[in-house]
């Protein structure tokens, strides 16, 4: 039961951590601070999480233009 909550935890922490970077990267990005291909360093740090498809979804829409 503990570590059920313990990796929930860990769980929910690192999804707002995550989204949280992407929003500011993306928000980075629209007013030309850092250029797209500096993004793809960012994401590859995130692939060995285990939330890696909604990171890939988020990461998607930073890097593809058409979302912009």
């Amino acid at each position: 039961m503990a570590i059920e909550s313990i990796y929930r935890l860990k769980f929910e922490i690192s999804n707002e951590y995550y989204s949280s970077r992407l929003r500011a990267i993306n928000r980075l990005t629209k007013l030309g601070y850092i250029m797209k291909e500096q993004i793809t360093d960012f994401v590859s740090d995130w692939k060995h999480t285990e939330n890696n498809s909604e990171i890939c979804t988020l990461s998607r829409e930073v890097l593809n233009p058409k979302y912009k």
